[in-house]
């Protein structure tokens, strides 16, 4: 098929829109409100004058509670949001945490490269799950910053100027693990400097594959296999030292800020509400001691915006965490963990143990010399058996079918209940009528 023709003066690119001229037909209470606390409520049949019909019939087809507010502090943003029902199936993943196997909170202190942090830390959870480790070895972001995509260095208008850290995607990252690796983290990256080339390891780990998800359903609806990285919307008091649930654009005084790559460790009732609670790489003075609960009731959709690209365009709602993905490693094979830790307890003698507040080893415990070390993965994951991973990747499909199985057991009881309701109003109504007619 041959590609179609684009029309002379018309863009095909997605984009928020600027600032509608019949932004004054708002109401003047709202429009003061929004100058006092950025935030207010707005009746649907205003919708019109603010977004164009598209973005107006998505917003009202969602499982909306209440009415829609504008979020809008500063005249350059506006963001319709409101509340929503929560997917029901994530009562079942409340017992789900992975907290454990991610280890501690980092710091990429100010240095943009949050989807660095939360993509190496997804791997070396994975490599927990899949046995290749038996405890959190910390992954180099300082290698990805520098090797993902190196035509992005020292161009990015939002980090530091003479930084040369960029915004990327976990996505992107994990692909680059897949195809590339990524080394351990050596004890100077503590010093961190995206102007210079880091420090290099010589063992790597490699990832056969990762998975994405559109839907927030779905990638939760894999919470209990491993965490799951997302783009986290950011808003200006997400960063402060809190433990409230964070709201995003539906907060008042919320000022946006950008997206923040995060990983989901578990699901919660937190104050009577369905959250995420989400690991980010900003040090433990930021949240909740570096954690952060995330509202899976909210959601939102960009009205306007006047600085080009800074916000993200969408044709749908979306959840304050969107763009999920997660790695797919082959389970080790069975005698590698048991020898690993034969290793381990023969270095101890030699070796100081590894505490979280110390700086990282470079090297796993092994009477091997780095030039030894150097594929070790990669020798490991060739002696996997091919039957091994077709029965890890049968296992994982049926995890996830019984997962799927439980949601749509759950919607079918749900909808018997309401057509027995349904049915039993029907019943007193009529035998209401025929009370009446017999007394008439």
């Amino acid at each position: 098929m041959g590609k179609g023709k684009k029309k002379k003066g018309v863009s095909m690119e997605l984009k928020v829109p600027p600032k509608p001229d019949t932004w004054r037909k708002l109401p003047e209470s709202c429009l003061k409100k929004l100058a006092e606390v950025g935030l207010c409520e707005i009746k649907d049949r205003m919708l019109k004058f603010i977004m164009d019909d598209w973005s107006c019939q998505q917003a009202k087809t969602t499982d909306r509670i209440g009415p829609f507010h504008i979020s809008s502090y500063v005249p350059t943003f506006a963001f319709l949001c409101w509340r929503t029902k929560y997917p029901e199936f994530t009562e079942l993943l409340k017992g789900s945490n992975q907290k454990e196997i991610l280890g501690y909170i980092r710091n990429q202190l100010y240095h943009v490269i949050c989807w660095a942090y939360a993509s190496s830390d997804l791997v070396s959870a994975v490599k927990i799950i899949r046995k290749w480790e038996d405890r959190y070895i910390p992954l180099s972001p300082w290698y990805l910053s520098s090797n993902v995509d190196p035509s992005c260095l020292g161009k990015c208008k939002s980090a530091i100027p003479g930084h040369r850290c960029y915004e990327y995607t976990m996505a992107r990252a994990l692909a680059h693990i897949a195809k590339e690796g990524i080394p351990d983290e050596c004890p100077e990256d503590c010093v961190f400097n995206c102007c210079e080339n880091p420090p290099t390891s010589a063992k790597k780990t490699y990832i056969k594959h990762f998975l994405t998800f559109k839907k927030l359903e779905k990638a939760l609806a894999h919470l209990h296999i491993q965490p799951i990285g997302a783009s986290l919307i950011v808003f200006s008091d997400l960063v402060k030292p809190t433990e409230d649930i964070y709201y995003g654009p539906l907060s008042e005084k919320a000022v946006f800020v950008g997206y923040h790559g995060v990983d989901i460790v578990a699901i919660e009732i937190y104050r009577g509400e369905l959250v995420a609670l989400c690991k980010m790489s900003n040090g433990i003075e930021v949240a909740n001691q570096g954690y952060v609960r995330v509202s899976l009731g909210v959601m939102y959709m960009p009205i306007f915006c006047d600085i080009p690209q800074a916000v993200d365009p969408t044709l749908r709602p979306l959840h304050l965490l969107s763009n999920f993905c997660c790695p797919y490693m082959d389970e080790a094979p069975s005698g590698d963990l048991k020898r690993k830790l034969n290793q381990d307890h023969g270095s101890e003698t030699t070796k100081k143990p590894r505490h979280a507040d110390e700086a990282s080893s470079s090297k796993t415990p092994s009477d091997m010399d780095d030039d030894e070390n150097k594929d070790v993965h990669r020798q490991e994951v060739k002696k996997t058996p091919k039957v091994l991973s077709r029965k890890a990747e049968k296992k994982l499909m049926a995890k996830e079918k019984k997962a799927e199985e439980k949601l749509l057991n759950k919607e079918r009881r749900k909808q018997r209940k309401a057509e027995q309701k349904l049915l039993a109003k029907e019943r007193k109504a009529k035998e209401l009528l025929k009370k009446e007619q017999r007394s008439g």
